[in-house]
């Protein structure tokens, strides 16, 4: 296999980071997660003004919100980019607990980003797809809360179970708009669209109490 020509870094340009991102997303569908991590992460410095994401992943978690909003120059590309790094980091065929957990954590830097990028979206259009991208980033926090729960002792499995659930309460919320949005009417009750999500990952494991939550 030749090498894969790389955009030039410097640019700045969103059609870089796209070319990148999609670069990572088949690196990633062919589950060769290092080569996808790499690809994301050039993603992230293509899209920053300053030089802030040269940095481990763990800088990417450390990094005050006021930093990165101020670094940021492609909202929507850039959590592609922070969404595909933690599900490479889960998917990777040596992920460690401690992988996972890192994941769990960029999930929760998303969710943070998500809810500062959202008053900033004008047209319908625009809301859709960022929050069709939110409500995946959501889902796949809840099934990553689920493997960590499995490997985790009994004492501790609340954590992740209310992880999942403050997941999929954001996911409702995200799901709510972006239904509203097409005008088709709501179908489902929040409580429903809680419960389908959270069941589907953990089934009858969740305590009763979970569903009863308003």
């Amino acid at each position: 296999d030749g090498e894969t020509p790389i955009p030039n870094p410097a640019a700045n340009c969103i059609d870089a980071i796209n070319l990148l991102n999609e670069y990572a997303d088949f690196y990633s569908s062919k589950n060769s997660q290092i080569k996808a991590l790499d690809f994301y992460k050039r993603a992230l410095l293509n899209n920053s003004l300053q030089p802030l994401f040269q940095y481990s992943f763990e800088d990417y978690i450390n990094l005050k919100i006021k930093d990165l909003l101020n670094s940021i120059l492609y909202k929507d590309e850039f959590l592609i980019s922070l969404h595909g790094i933690a599900n490479s980091l889960v998917n990777n065929s040596n992920s460690s607990v401690q992988d996972q957990v890192l994941a769990l954590k960029l999930f929760h830097k998303c969710d943070t980003l998500i809810n500062s990028f959202r008053s900033e979206l004008l047209s319908n259009r625009d809301k859709m797809r960022f929050n069709s991208n939110a409500s995946q980033i959501y889902a796949d926090a809840v099934g990553l809360c689920y493997m960590l729960q499995k490997s985790t002792p009994d004492s501790t499995k609340s954590i992740y179970i209310n992880e999942a659930l403050l997941f999929s309460e954001r996911n409702r919320a995200v799901s709510f708009n972006t239904t509203y949005s097409h005008h088709e009417g709501i179908s489902k009750t929040s409580k429903e669209i809680r419960e389908t999500t959270i069941k589907n990952w953990f089934g009858d494991e969740i305590p009763k109490i979970i569903y009863d939550k308003k």
